[in-house]
């Protein structure tokens, strides 16, 4: 009966270990959608900026020039 008991408590870690590594992925997975969230907005916004800036005149001349 102890070697099934021993085999009961490791199968119990065994699914608790793998509820907190579920959990941790998730939250990982959570803060990877958030990063993806921020650096396309931050790109959206530059590409904004850009075209702005692309779109001024510079100093009266119609030559816009990419540098």
């Amino acid at each position: 009966m102890e070697d099934s008991q021993y085999l009961e408590d490791d199968g119990s870690k065994n699914d608790r270990f793998m509820l907190v590594l579920n959990k941790e992925l998730g939250e990982l997975k959570e803060v990877r959608i958030d990063a993806f969230q921020q650096l396309h907005e931050k790109i959206d916004d530059l590409e904004l900026y850009l075209n702005k800036k692309m779109n001024e005149p510079e100093c009266g001349s119609d030559n816009v020039e990419y540098k």
